[in-house]
């Protein structure tokens, strides 16, 4: 919306020994890069980012795969969903993965916004098979749902693995890295 790109590095920023990434922004001249915020920069903070995307907002979405413990810092948990102001500003996590039975784990794709104003995304591992999720978040952290659980039986995928498209018949479509029928 205002002619900027934003990005994730997996890596680097000021957190060593080989950084935690990094949100930054990029003019489309490739002039005006900075970095916006550098993952590690306060506790249970999330490392290792997907995304992020624009919401109707204006605040910045995205996820990480790992995080620091909540309870014991050094112990890493299985990623966050994350907020971010465009100019680096009101940083917070809005979710930590792993926090009930079943749920998703290690998210590997940013999240997108739905026609509804709610947070869509899919986690790599977790669900009631640990197979992977496709889950909604509210974009202030609230009503966190789990809207599918890969099985990984023959007819379903496993390990989802990007992010989410929302088309013009109002459905998500994703990817899974393994599963499926495959027919000669």
């Amino acid at each position: 919306r205002d002619g900027v790109l934003y990005g994730t590095t997996r890596y680097g920023g000021t957190h060593q020994p080989s950084g935690r990434g990094t949100v930054f922004k990029l003019d489309v001249d490739g002039s005006g890069y900075s970095v916006l915020y550098n993952f590690g920069s306060i506790a249970d903070d999330g490392m290792y980012a997907f995304g992020p995307v624009e919401g109707s907002d204006g605040v910045l979405y995205g996820t990480t795969q790992w995080s620091d413990s909540q309870t014991n810092p050094g112990d890493y948990t299985p990623g966050t969903v994350f907020k971010l102001n465009r100019d680096g500003s009101g940083y917070g996590v809005l979710y930590h993965f792993g926090s009930s039975v079943g749920d998703g784990l290690q998210p590997f794709a940013g999240v997108i916004e739905g026609s509804d104003g709610i947070l869509y995304g899919t986690a790599n591992y977790g669900g009631l098979s640990n197979n992977g999720t496709v889950f909604k978040l509210n974009k202030d952290g609230s009503v966190y749902a789990m809207l599918r659980s890969f099985t990984g039986v023959p007819t379903d995928g496993t390990f989802p693995n990007g992010t989410l498209v929302r088309a013009r018949d109002g459905a998500y479509y994703g990817t899974t890295i393994y599963g499926g029928l495959h027919t000669a």
